[in-house]
């Protein structure tokens, strides 16, 4: 079982600020082909995969990415990496809704959606490396980090 509070949205490797709330949410399209059964019954046939992800933030200061950020990258609409952690599911996609609610004597929080572009992967894999002396050089290959001196 895992908590809510392990699956942190990341934007462009930066913590969405006060996270609350995040989901994914998968869908696939499909074309209704003309072979049709014996019964009438239609058949389909699966053609495209689409996804986005929801967030709910509390706003604030100096946590993470913040509404001054969002906002920026959203009116520029630049395309940009999504990670969720403890998920382990990343990928690109861009923002495509913000909405801010300020209600009075209320904290202010923030959604928004990401539309996914391209498929989901796995998030990148974190290496941890020891290495006794600075002359050696790190290098990736693959899965496996490479040490050599």
């Amino acid at each position: 079982m895992m908590n809510g509070n392990e699956a942190i949205l990341y934007w462009n490797d930066e913590p969405i600020s006060c996270l609350t709330s995040n989901s994914l949410s998968e869908v696939l399209s499909f074309l209704a082909t003309s072979k049709k059964t014996i019964n009438g019954a239609q058949t389909f046939k699966p053609v495209a995969n689409s996804y986005s992800i929801n967030f709910e933030a509390v706003m604030a200061v100096g946590v993470g990415m913040s509404w001054d950020e969002i906002v920026i990258l959203f009116r520029n609409m630049r395309q940009g990496m999504w990670d969720i952690s403890g998920i382990d599911d990343a990928g690109y996609g861009y923002l495509s809704n913000l909405e801010m609610t300020a209600n009075s004597g209320e904290i202010i929080t923030f959604t928004g959606t990401i539309i996914g572009c391209g498929i989901i992967r796995s998030s990148p894999i974190t290496y941890n490396v020891w290495a006794q002396s600075p002359s050696f050089n790190v290098s990736e290959a693959g899965r496996y980090v490479l040490v050599a001196p």
